[in-house]
């Protein structure tokens, strides 16, 4: 059930995520489709290959280890404003 809400969220964030990607990178449609439709196949296939019947396990504890660091980073870098503010309270004694 986790694993199909991950597969779901994916493609729908990447499909969300398409105007800003081809405005950035200067992609073509053509490398957009590709992006988006051979790209999962090719990791798909390399997956299934690779690691067998263990790929979804260990996709998710890949996904997992990508994950877990960046949400501790960008957590750490949206409360960096906040400790400036409260260092400088705490000098001027408020």
């Amino acid at each position: 059930m986790i694993a199909l809400m991950f597969n779901y969220l994916d493609r729908q964030l990447m499909t969300l995520l398409i105007t800003p990607i081809k405005a950035d990178f200067g992609l073509s449609d053509t490398q957009i489709s590709l992006l988006n439709g051979l790209g999962p196949l090719v990791v798909g296939l390399f997956n299934d290959n690779v690691f067998g019947e263990s790929g979804i396990a260990s996709s998710m504890v890949v996904l997992a280890l990508i994950a877990g660091p960046l949400g501790l980073l960008f957590a750490w870098l949206s409360l960096k404003p906040y400790a400036r503010e409260m260092a400088a309270a705490e000098e001027r004694g408020d």
